[in-house]
């Protein structure tokens, strides 16, 4: 028989006042303004990094392939395989905005060549404001009826909607605010189930589909998605084989297929491993001899992606707060919620450890460290329900206001270019 954890008796929804989901609602509306408007001001719909996506898409809806040959947009991030070149990104995220393009292209005969921007910004409010408004507003409801204290519940709100960089990247086409947001939704659901002892099947469902696209739009988050099947077949067998198993295989499938269309493998071209793919005139991926750059000591790559350049707490000094609750809730909390933070904790180490052992690179020229942003929602949750625990004096949430206000800092510089240093290296305040 399935193990089935026993609901928590008491919720904080009944200490919520009645106007706050008026104000997710509103928080909500302000964050996809504040997104939308820096869109609107973008003149250049390609940088070098979404460019590589954007290719794919017109290749696949103007001449029926994969191959980005005679795509309009400049990309390093491409490789050359028999006689073609081919974007170096996943296939899955590309082709599913490639379904939206060749809809609005029937609809309006316009083309991302004639009119690139409205078609850009139709993608960007598809693929990133309408899911950064249910992002928040789940959020939203998550606090109602987990936080207790309504000043910290405020203080989560605010830093899910504006103090992360999912908002900071909401402005171009990446997968990582997509693989954020699947990994909210999914954990929403999760949550659900295993505190407030929700069966209901559309939870089991959603939680693997949702945790099925998560994989898809940033590979490493498999790892999560794997630790979330072992949490809630120990919940429930019987629905998480039903539902969740069945939901979440079909973007595991759709990734494969794709990929074997697209690199004529079952893997992305980043998986392969196959050097000659990298090799053709004017490739940025081998620099000329002499122009390498120095190997970087791990501790020091270490430093700059925890509080160095890309440091994670120096640039979203939140997270400080979130893993400082999560370690006291090891000690202080029991049930789901202690099972929560040691799991997340764990993933976030094994995550670290993966990155320090394969690389020292930071992602690119990037805002703050993108490889791991599909974990922000893992780390505010898991802070949100634990900082009461040392948060009650004025001079802890004072501290949490400059936090806050930092963080948002951070993701409002990045929204309007985020392929760029991050803020904190103007006028040599952090060196590299």
């Amino acid at each position: 028989m399935a193990k089935t954890e026993a609901p928590k008796p008491e919720t904080a929804a009944s200490t919520a006042p009645r106007w706050f989901r008026q104000v997710v609602l509103f928080t909500a509306l302000i964050a996809m303004t504040f997104a939308w408007g820096v869109v609107l001001r973008a003149r250049a719909p390609f940088t070098a990094n979404d460019a590589s996506r954007w290719d794919t898409v017109w290749s696949l809806v103007e001449r029926g392939t994969y191959a980005i040959d005679e795509a309009p947009w400049p990309t390093i991030d491409k490789v050359f395989r028999d006689g073609h070149f081919y974007s170096t990104k996943p296939a899955l995220f590309p082709t599913l905005v490639a379904g939206e393009y060749w809809l609005l292209r029937r609809l309006t005969g316009c083309t991302l060549e004639q009119r690139g921007m409205p078609i850009v910004r139709a993608v960007v409010i598809t693929f990133n404001l309408l899911p950064l408004g249910l992002y928040i507003w789940l959020t939203g409801l998550w606090l109602e009826a987990n936080v207790r204290d309504s000043w910290w519940r405020l203080f989560w709100l605010m830093a899910a909607a504006f103090g992360t960089y999912v908002t900071g990247y909401c402005g171009t086409l990446t997968n990582h605010t997509v693989a954020a947001f699947a990994a909210l939704y999914a954990l929403y659901c999760v949550l659900r189930i295993v505190h407030e002892g929700r069966r209901e099947p559309r939870y089991f469902a959603l939680a693997g589909l949702c945790t099925g696209l998560m994989a898809n739009f940033d590979l490493i988050s498999v790892l999560w998605g794997l630790i979330v099947l072992g949490w809630l077949l120990r919940v429930d067998a019987r629905r998480t084989a039903l539902y969740f198993v069945p939901l979440g295989a079909l973007p595991i499938a759709a990734f494969f297929v794709t990929n074997l269309f697209h690199t004529g493998s079952w893997l992305p071209y980043h998986r392969m491993f196959f050097p000659e793919y990298y090799e053709y005139p004017g490739s940025a991926w081998h620099p000329r001899p002499g122009t390498e750059p120095r190997p970087r000591p791990k501790t020091l790559y270490v430093f700059n992606i925890l509080v160095g350049h890309h440091g994670i707490f120096l640039l979203t000094p939140v997270f400080l707060l979130s893993f400082l609750g999560m370690g006291l809730g090891l000690r202080r909390q029991t049930g789901a919620y202690r099972l929560f933070n040691l799991l997340v904790l764990g993933t976030t180490v094994l995550t670290m450890v993966y990155y320090v052992t394969q690389t020292t690179s930071y992602g690119g020229w990037c805002q703050g460290f993108r490889w791991l942003m599909w974990m922000t929602p893992l780390w505010l949750l898991g802070g949100a329900t634990t900082t009461e625990v040392y948060g009650r004096s004025w001079a802890v949430k004072s501290l949490g206001v400059v936090f806050l206000v930092w963080s948002i800092t951070s993701a409002v510089y990045a929204l309007p270019m985020p392929w760029a240093k991050p803020w904190i290296l103007l006028g040599g305040w952090v060196g590299h």
